[in-house]
């Protein structure tokens, strides 16, 4: 597991960065963009519910993952790492400060490495996310099609619940 897992991290730590910036970009994603999205279109999909229904598509647990998500996104936007690395599982905070001098140091990067492009941008549909047992997934192949765009423009995220609060244990 040692140097697999080492290595898997690494990666995806490229791929985060990569992958912000190239969703961002293939978007357009600037701050007017932002604004643009945030007023016409929640950012997480509430899904199709009808007249005839007054619940919603999804639960509470999947709007808190996505909400997790979305802070994520706001942090990185704004380039608050210590608020971005708030929001991971310890072993996640410790990918990303192998990448920089510590984990808010690496989110600072990725903020200033996507100039003005945002990820809030990225549209989350709460239906998609998978919860049990504590555990959350949330599949890159339903951001991207949520977003109408590649797979390879976009993070997966895992997720776990530590203390009543979900965390980020994961960006694929």
């Amino acid at each position: 597991m040692g140097e697999t897992w080492k290595s898997r991290r690494k990666a995806c730590g490229a791929i985060v960065a990569a992958g912000a910036v190239s969703f961002a970009a293939a978007c357009g994603g600037d701050e007017d963009a932002q604004e643009d999205t945030q007023q016409d279109e929640p950012a997480a999909e509430q899904g199709g519910t009808d007249d005839t229904s007054p619940e919603p598509a999804h639960t509470e647990e999947q709007a808190a993952v996505v909400a997790v998500v979305q802070e994520f996104y706001l942090a990185i936007d704004e380039g608050d790492g210590d608020r971005a690395c708030g929001l991971l599982v310890d072993t996640m905070q410790s990918f990303y400060a192998e990448q920089a001098a510590d984990c808010p140091a690496a989110i600072e990067d990725i903020h200033d490495n996507l100039g003005d492009k945002r990820m809030s941008i990225i549209r989350l549909d709460a239906e998609d996310v998978v919860v049990t047992d504590g555990e959350a997934t949330l599949s890159a192949e339903d951001i991207a099609e949520t977003n109408d765009t590649d797979r390879d423009s976009v993070d997966g995220f895992e997720f776990v619940r530590e203390d009543g609060d979900w965390l980020i244990s994961y960006v694929s």
